[in-house]
């Protein structure tokens, strides 16, 4: 029986797949849920751009962009106003999915983390926060592309030490 798991989501559609399936295995049950996100530590500049995939953008594009894609610099942003700034945005993208769970009668709260290696730091923080799975989607990434990037997901189970619940992102 699960009293505490770890939903990982990385703010792509592809990552959202996990969240009916944790509220099909989770209804009428007191699991309590975490949706986590975790981010690599902001970099401020002194001008404002929005880029995305490498490309500048306008405000307008942005909105319909995967925030994997995205990189938002502020102009005389300071790298504690940038940290709070992503935490604040991130948070509020984990707010909307707990919201929706909550909707169903499931626990669900939210945290976003933040570390250079997204499976080491998901599979610490699961260490930590006594957790007794990690719930996920995959990318489905095959061939080359998987052998160049790697898999966060068989990265996570490889270091996670517990049970992680994969399900493939359908495109």
């Amino acid at each position: 029986m699960l009293n505490r798991l770890l939903v990982a989501l990385d703010g792509s559609p592809e990552s959202e797949a996990i969240i009916p399936h944790v509220a099909r295995l989770l209804s009428n049950t007191m699991c309590q849920v975490t949706l986590a996100m975790v981010i690599k530590e902001p970099k401020p500049e002194g001008r404002t751009r929005l880029v995305a995939g490498g490309v500048q953008i306008s405000t307008g594009q942005l909105e319909n962009m995967p925030f994997q894609e995205q990189e938002v610099v502020y102009e005389g942003e300071t790298e504690d106003q940038a940290i709070e700034r992503v935490m604040r945005v991130r948070g509020e993208y984990l707010q909307k999915h707990a919201d929706r769970l909550r909707g169903l009668s499931i626990a669900a709260e939210r945290k976003v983390l933040m570390g250079d290696d997204v499976a080491q730091t998901l599979a610490d923080h699961a260490k930590e926060g006594s957790y007794d799975a990690i719930a996920m989607a995959t990318h489905g990434r095959e061939g080359l592309t998987r052998l160049l990037t790697g898999s966060v997901a068989g990265k996570v189970c490889e270091k996670a030490g517990l049970p992680v619940i994969m399900v493939r992102a359908t495109k």
